[in-house]
Order: C-alpha cells, then structure tokens, then sequence
C-alpha cells in the first residue's frame, strides 16, 4: 500500500502563490497495482500514469492512494461531480463493506449539498 503526497516529492519557487504554478504529475506504480486520485488522468500506459496539468495548490490537495488490493466503489453514480470511495487492504477480503454501510457514504454525499447549500469542490 502507498499514498502518494506530492507535497514531500516537490520543490517549487519561493514566493509564487501556488494557484499559479501548474505541474504536470506522473506517477509509476508497482505491476499490478491500482489506483485513486481526485487528479484527472491524462493518460496510462501499463503501470505509468500522467495526470492532467494541474496547479500546485490542486496537486497538493489530490493524494494518490495504490495498492494490490484495490476497490473503488462509485458513491453517486446518477450526480456530478463524481464521488468516489477508494478503499486498500492487505488482501481482497478485507475489501468486503456491508451494502448498508455504502449505502450511508451515498447519503452523506447527498447531504454535504443540503448541509452546505454547495459544494466547495
């Protein structure tokens, strides 16, 4: 298992905001790994994955999380933007949620809007 903070694999120049440099990540993982990220990809070739530019207050905000037990469960599949739940274990069983417990992470994405008004994202 890994999670990717890019904050500790980066230099950048002093005294720029960060909203203003745009970095264009790439990642390899081990064979057969998987992954998640809020970085949108731009392209995957085997175990290597360039993200979209993004700027570095984005890059910082949107760890990688990998592993060889990787599950992605889908927490609105009808609403935009996307919500994703990225789960990693030590093996596939561990993997396993109880449908009412995805269930009650689908509804907490529904209520965030009501809770807010918005969605700060």
């Amino acid at each position: 298992m890994a999670v990717v903070s890019w904050n500790q694999f980066l230099l950048y120049p002093a005294g720029t905001p960060t909203d203003r440099l745009n970095f264009r990540a790439n990642l390899k993982v081990p064979r057969g790994w998987r992954y998640g990220s809020a970085l949108p990809i731009a392209t995957e070739s085997g175990d290597s994955i360039q993200f979209q530019p993004s700027s570095l207050t984005t890059l910082i905000d949107s760890p990688v999380l990998s592993a060889a037990h990787f599950r992605t469960i889908d927490l609105s599949p009808a609403g935009t933007p996307k919500h994703y739940l990225h789960l990693v274990s030590d093996c596939d069983a561990a993997l396993e949620i109880p449908p009412a417990e995805v269930e009650h992470c689908k509804k907490l994405v529904k209520e965030t809007r009501a809770f807010f008004g918005a969605r700060h994202y």
